[in-house]
């Protein structure tokens, strides 16, 4: 019950309305392409479902192809049937088309092995109908590509199983077979199981596929499939949970860190423990990691661990990321504040990548620290984008950083500048001010010395008899009654401990009296403002 082949036809049920379908368009139409996620039984549809009746019809069905590596390769075996036929009315079904691009990395030989497949279609002498399966992922390629003139009419898709369908398709071919549940509930039961999960029909195939080698396993002759079986089997969960133990295992170093970070990926830890939807475009990592990552992908896809739908992967059951030991060490080892910060810091990446725009890099984020810290660390699970966003939020940070301490020592030099000018300034005028202020003292000296010198001399003077006059308190003597009164001018004050004792203790000034005569007179005043 894995994949249901043309000789299956007879145990192939659950989609009568779906192949009737099918064969209404193919009486109309030349092309035919199946579109659905993974697991929805698209080639068990058109293998079990359409080619036998196409056989009938007296049609002639090529080799299947299936397109690989070098799709253009695997094109000749069908060519050379083809050509020895000479038939006028083949029918070529190419399943997992999506290999073209999934499988198949040169491009020059993707496109020649479109443009060729386009030629097949449109030959008309040979050619009865081409039907194709694609993974609904891939369509938008397929609709830019030498199909695009006809994707658009021949696509149809898949619908999903009823619950009425999964139980034909559960209990009509053990009818067919001779095959009971035991009890009758056990189908009811595996059923329920599977319903809700994503990948409702793989797990259902594989279930009873296990349920029915345990049964041959075990010699009985009982023909049924019991509910004992079913139990030391784990049920639905620990078949799953066997075949992601028995993959991991096989794998190498390098697949099994790429199968780690996808189902990390893949589980959401805010709240309770749940898987999710992830897009397969997060899984691109560094150049040699993605060599891997498509390859990993494949096999979780066949081992029924996760199903494929559009552009994004999930966990095939609900409760998968909940059971799995190994998950759960990933999880534990590497925390849970990590995964909720690798979600953040997935979904700020997306912006930034989608808008360009710096101001969603992070800088005063506090998250920005740990994500750093955690890109050194050989176990992180950031993909190219996330990396590039930490290391661009790191880079701004610091050059951030380094312009605030670069204009914050500017400030301090400029201060320190303006300090140190303000105290050259300072000592400049305290300095200019000492000069004064010693300029002022060697000039009042120097005046006092003069005046001294002077006074020395009037004295003299009028000891000689000479003429001269000497005012003492104000009353001066005059030469002359019949002057004119004049105010005594102060030619400047002498200080006290210059002045000699001559028995005039209130002297302080020498004065002169500018006579109308032709000599002036001189004297000592105690106050020259006075007037005689």
């Amino acid at each position: 019950m894995l994949s249901f082949e043309e000789s299956d036809a007879p145990l192939f049920y659950g989609r009568t309305d779906a192949i009737a379908d099918l064969k209404s368009r193919l009486n109309s139409s030349r092309l035919l392409v199946l579109s659905g996620a993974s697991g929805t039984g698209k080639s068990s549809l058109v293998k079990a479902g359409l080619l036998p009746w196409l056989r009938e019809q007296g049609h002639s069905i090529l080799p299947i192809l299936l397109p690989s590596v070098h799709p253009l390769s695997s094109l000749d075996p069908v060519l050379t049937s083809l050509e020895e036929s000479k038939s006028n009315n083949g029918v070529l079904f190419i399943d997992h088309l999506e290999e073209v691009f999934s499988q198949c990395k040169d491009t020059s030989e993707q496109d020649a092995f479109l443009l060729r497949l386009r030629q097949i279609i449109d030959d008309t002498t040979r050619i009865h109908c081409t039907i194709m399966t694609v993974r609904s992922d891939y369509e938008s390629r397929f609709a830019q590509s030498a199909l695009k003139d006809v994707w658009p009419s021949a696509l149809v898709t898949i619908p999903p199983f009823s619950l009425e369908q999964l139980m034909e398709t559960a209990v009509m071919p053990t009818i067919q077979e001779v095959m009971i549940f035991d009890p009758p509930e056990l189908i009811d039961s595996i059923i329920g199981e599977v319903v809700q999960s994503p990948g409702t029909i793989s797990l259902l195939s594989s279930t009873l596929h296990e349920l029915y080698l345990t049964y041959v396993a075990s010699g009985r002759p009982d023909r049924a499939m019991n509910q004992n079986d079913y139990a030391k089997l784990g049920g639905v969960m620990g078949i799953l949970l066997k075949k992601a133990d028995s993959l991991y295992q096989s794998l190498d170093a390098s697949h099994q860190s790429v199968m780690r970070k996808i189902f990390l990926r893949m589980v959401s830890v805010q709240g309770d423990l749940a898987g999710k939807k992830l897009p397969v475009a997060d899984l691109n990592y560094s150049g040699q990691e993605n060599l891997f990552v498509s390859d990993v992908i494949g096999k979780l896809i066949d081992a029924r661990l996760i199903v494929r739908d559009s552009n994004s992967i999930e966990p095939s059951h609900i409760d998968f990321v909940r059971s799995w030991k190994i998950l759960l060490d990933w999880i534990q080892h590497i925390g849970r504040d990590t995964l909720i910060l690798g979600e953040r810091l997935s979904q700020q990446a997306d912006q930034y990548a989608t808008s360009g725009n710096k101001q969603l890099l992070w800088n005063k984020n506090p998250n920005l620290a740990n994500a750093a810290r955690l890109l050194k660390s050989p176990d992180h699970v950031f993909n190219a984008q996330e990396i590039n966003f930490v290391r661009k939020s790191v880079a701004r940070n610091q050059l951030r950083n380094r312009i605030v301490w670069t204009i914050t020592s500017a400030t301090i030099i400029a201060l320190s500048l303006l300090a140190g000018w303000a105290l050259i300034e300072r000592s400049r005028a305290e300095e200019q001010k000492n000069r004064a202020e010693e300029q002022t003292k060697i000039t009042q000296q120097e005046k006092d010395r003069a005046l001294l010198s002077l006074f020395e001399g009037l004295n003299l003077n009028m000891k000689a008899g000479n003429p001269g006059s000497l005012c003492i308190n104000g009353i001066c003597d005059t030469p002359n009654e019949d002057k004119e009164e004049k105010e005594w001018q102060s030619l400047g004050e002498l200080p006290a401990e210059n002045i000699p004792q001559y028995g005039l203790p209130s002297i302080k000034s020498v004065c002169s009296f500018p006579a109308i005569w032709e000599r002036t007179y001189i004297g000592i005043c105690a106050r020259c403002s006075d007037k005689t």
